[in-house]
């Protein structure tokens, strides 16, 4: 009786053993993810965050940090999907700018000069997020605000981290489907200050212009795939891609294979009801839309997941470009060697002339460019809009334009 007790009691205690250890590997987390893991975010902006659902829309007239903490949108949901426990702050109000928010009484009249950032009573965070919309997309706006914002939470954590959210309004898919030059070609300023980029929205904008092909697609894309009916707001899809390079970005963890099955999960927020969804943002329904269909099929989130690799591992590249005197009316091609990349500054119709490449850094990964001065201003705008397509899908680049 004894050794058969003995026995039972050490099976116990192996099974017990292996239940712990089966336990700790499947809650272990990677080094990146302890980046997220119990830290506080905050996400700045206004509809173009809030429509996509990356975080839940809040009505203006809900004004304290109290009633804004704890977002479940989508950032918190692939967050707590890799096991990680953080903590978001909805700062996204409709109809605002950056310079609405902060730096004094807010412009848009139903708030009645109310100081918003006078609500935010504990201003630390450990990443703040932030997308630029409305006045900010102008570019005399962008400096100042950005400047102002990062400067008024380092006074409470002087190691905060900011990214900047690229919207699809900065790249001509707004209202009036205008291109604001100003956000993009801010970008390197903005990493020369720490700032990690997330431009989802170069991403839509890629695939709706032709500009790339997203890999294994089987379905069509048309702008509201990606838009609801007003024709320029994101839909859950653009809030999906919002979330994932955000994530991407902070972790840098490979977009590949990242969960999104969350996205229409009832259980987890009554907001990603999709039903109900498309019902309020579409006129006819599921008619007017396939995202739907696109998150339902592997093979294209797959693709689009590689897009979102594509373009962040742009910023492991740079390009400088250096102004000069006199045109010099080059029009072949300009590429690094070994294939590290591929950049031609030309259009698909016209090259452009007075661009010469100069030399390769193999190991800082840097081409070097002369740029005539009649060519500067077209060349800066063309290749921020336009190198997308000018690189094989795996290799990538950004452009970092010294003056």
């Amino acid at each position: 009786m004894k050794k058969i007790l003995s026995l039972a009691l050490s099976f116990l205690i192996v099974l017990s053993c292996m239940t712990f250890s089966f336990a700790s590997a499947t809650t272990e987390q990677t080094e990146a993810q302890k980046l997220l893991d119990e830290k506080k975010v905050l996400i700045i902006g206004n509809s173009f965050v809030y429509y996509g659902l990356t975080v839940i829309n809040k009505k203006n007239t809900v004004l304290t940090q109290s009633q804004r903490s704890n977002d479940k949108g989508y950032f918190y949901q692939l967050c707590k999907a890799n096991g990680i426990n953080v903590s978001v702050t909805n700062w996204c109000f409709a109809s605002h700018s950056l310079t609405s928010l902060f730096g004094g009484e807010c412009n848009v009249s139903a708030c009645n000069k109310v100081k918003h950032e006078d609500y935010l009573t504990d201003r630390y965070f450990d990443y703040v997020i932030i997308s630029p919309g409305n006045g900010s997309l102008v570019e005399k706006n962008i400096a100042s605000d950005f400047e102002y914002i990062m400067e008024f939470f380092r006074k409470a954590n002087p190691n905060v981290k900011f990214v900047c959210m690229g919207p699809l309004a900065a790249h001509g898919i707004n209202s009036n489907d205008t291109f604001y030059p100003g956000i993009t070609g801010y970008y390197p300023t903005l990493k020369e200050k720490g700032v990690i980029i997330a431009d989802w929205g170069k991403i839509v904008k890629d695939i709706l212009k032709g500009n790339c092909t997203i890999p294994g697609a089987t379905q069509s894309y048309l702008r509201s795939s990606f838009v609801v009916k007003d024709n320029y707001h994101p839909n859950v899809l653009s809030g999906y891609i919002t979330t994932l390079i955000t994530y991407c970005a902070i972790t840098g963890e490979s977009a590949l294979a990242q969960p999104y099955s969350f996205y229409n999960n009832t259980s987890l927020n009554s907001n990603f009801n999709m039903d109900n969804y498309v019902a309020n943002r579409y006129t006819n329904g599921y008619k007017d839309t396939n995202f739907d269909k696109i998150f339902a099929s592997p093979s294209d989130m797959k693709g689009i997941q590689m897009l979102v690799d594509r373009e962040l591992k742009a910023n492991e590249y740079n390009i400088k470009a250096t102004k000069g005197d006199g045109a010099l009316n080059v029009n072949s091609d300009v590429s690094l060697e070994n294939t590290l990349l591929v950049c031609a500054l030309y259009s698909e119709n016209s090259k452009l002339s007075g661009v010469k490449f100069l030399n390769v850094e193999s190991n800082t990964k840097t081409a070097s460019f002369y740029v005539s001065n009649d060519t500067w201003n077209s060349a800066k705008i063309f290749v921020w809009e336009n190198l997308d397509y000018l690189y094989p899908l795996d290799e990538a680049a950004t452009i970092n334009f010294a003056n």
